[in-house]
């Protein structure tokens, strides 16, 4: 692999060992000594030694040891023909050297040395990787804290390159690692059984058809993980604008305050508040790694699985609330466990509460609900079938409702509902009433669905400037729930 911009396309994260915590796999079970082992067997380790492999952990790593085990667990391509100019390199670090100096990666202690038999020093080796992974003029600079008066050793060296062929290149898809294994079924026999690979991630991505959603694992009240069937493009996966959340009864929320790709096929979505009920999220315009559009959602509950699990607008003045788990009667029906209100914060008076089948209840209200409002139901104390009780809150909405009338032509107007509708309901002419602020009633010629949430009516005759209103009565949402509205504007 030559050539600076392609490794920079590779290699895009920091392995920095010194004040840095990375963790591997098998941080935790692997020796130092098993970790040379298996980059020896992996061709990236050679130890001092002709007869046997002696890694000699303990002593000093110098200067062109480190340049071959760098330009290696990078995934460069050596070619042995390649000569650096330096004169005190020994004649199997010549290529390496030569690659490492031509990227940028490290220079020569003077125009015809390179220090080949000096130790590596913590700062030298940080600006190694630095240089490649930035592409920082300033990478000396930068790791100025680090100690450039003692050579590590190579022990060390080993630890470092073990961590660093675990971690996953930003834009990449894939770990240092894998770009080594290729299609090298000894070496990924290799790299399982040195604990450099997870047998249990090693997922089968079908790239025949679109990535789509396998799980939502909540990790704590503002943060979720989305795993998908196959690997995503990072720029699209990162992108807010194609997430949306809903909770459980259909109202949008946009509480995202950043979304990461944390593997190659999952995203970690931060929530800039916490959550708690039932919720939906919804991938829209997320692209995996074969160009497909990802169109998927999946409900995931955070906190106490014992809540609300649904709100229904059910009539003008009545919701059905579904639980989670079976309620008691008695208990669900007490006016006192209950409190509704406006976005106002003003209480909305509630006239009867009905139980029904194990888990449902039934709200009605002495007051009709608004169209477009929304609502906050709060339960508190009701006591569950299974001994517990249940304290949670949900936003609904009024009655669905129409969004907007927009005049489109000079006998035509475009009106948009608050939810899909029915298309034979919405075709019907007796379902809508247009007068002017004469009183002048509009005959309808045509009734169009140009969209699932957008009727277009055209009349017979031209809308004049004055001011209108139109009454909709009674149009069947594709939930069954009818709409009634009426709406004013103007033609100037």
């Amino acid at each position: 692999m030559k050539g600076r911009s392609k490794l920079l396309a590779l290699v895009v994260v920091v392995v920095m060992f010194f004040g840095v915590s990375v963790s591997g796999y098998a941080e935790d079970t692997m020796t130092t000594e098993e970790k040379a082992q298996v980059l020896h067997d992996l061709g990236l380790f050679d130890g001092v030694s002709t007869v046997k492999f002696d890694p000699a952990l303990d002593e000093y790593a110098n200067r062109e040891q480190a340049a071959k085990i760098v330009i290696d667990a990078l995934g460069y391509e050596v070619l042995n023909t390649d000569q650096s100019v330096f004169i005190d390199v020994s004649s199997w670090a010549q290529p390496y050297v030569a690659l490492a100096v031509s990227e940028g990666i490290t220079n020569g202690v003077s125009e015809d040395e390179f220090g080949s038999r000096l130790s590596i020093t913590a700062r030298q080796l940080a600006t190694w990787f630095d240089r490649v992974i930035t592409g920082s003029e300033t990478a000396w600079e930068d790791n100025g804290t680090l100690d450039n008066s003692v050579g590590i050793s190579r022990g060390t060296l080993v630890d470092t390159t073990y961590e660093a062929l675990q971690r996953v290149p930003s834009g990449s898809g894939k770990s240092l690692i894998e770009t080594i294994i290729g299609a090298d079924q000894s070496k990924l026999d290799i790299a399982l059984a040195g604990g450099l690979i997870d047998p249990d991630s090693m997922i089968e991505f079908d790239n025949t058809k679109p990535a789509y959603l396998l799980a939502v694992d909540v990790i704590d009240s503002d943060s979720i993980t989305i795993s998908m069937s196959n690997k995503l493009n990072e720029v699209s996966a990162e992108n807010v604008a194609n997430y949306k959340l809903y909770t459980g009864n259909g109202l949008e929320k946009n509480p995202f305050e950043a979304i990461t790709l944390t593997a190659v096929n999952e995203v970690t979505i931060d929530f800039a508040h916490t959550l708690s009920g039932n919720y939906i999220v919804v991938m829209d315009g997320v692209v995996d790694v074969k160009g497909y559009f990802v169109d998927d959602y999946m409900n995931f509950v955070v906190g106490s699985s014992r809540g609300i699990f649904s709100i229904e607008v059910s009539g003008d003045n009545r919701i059905l609330v579904t639980y989670t788990v079976d309620v008691d009667e008695e208990s669900a029906e007490k006016l006192s466990k209950y409190d509704v209100t406006d976005e106002d914060g003003d209480e909305k008076s509630i006239d009867k509460i009905s139980w029904r089948n194990g888990n449902e209840v039934s709200i009605t209200f002495k007051t009709d609900l608004k169209h477009g409002e929304i609502y906050t139901l709060a339960v508190t104390g009701i006591s569950a079938e299974t001994g517990s009780s249940i304290t949670d809150s949900q936003d609904f909405m009024g009655n669905e409702y129409v969004k907007s009338v927009i005049v489109s032509g000079s006998r035509e107007i475009m009106v948009t509902f608050s939810d899909d509708v029915n298309a034979t309901s919405a075709k019907s002419a007796s379902r809508y009433t247009l007068t002017d602020g004469d009183g002048t009633t509009y005959s309808i010629e045509d009734i169009d669905v140009s969209d699932d949430d957008e009727v277009t009516i055209t009349f017979d005759e031209y809308l004049d400037p004055n001011s209108y209103k139109l009454v909709v009565s009674n149009v069947i949402d594709i939930d069954g729930s009818y709409i009634s509205d009426e709406v004013s504007f103007t033609i100037d």
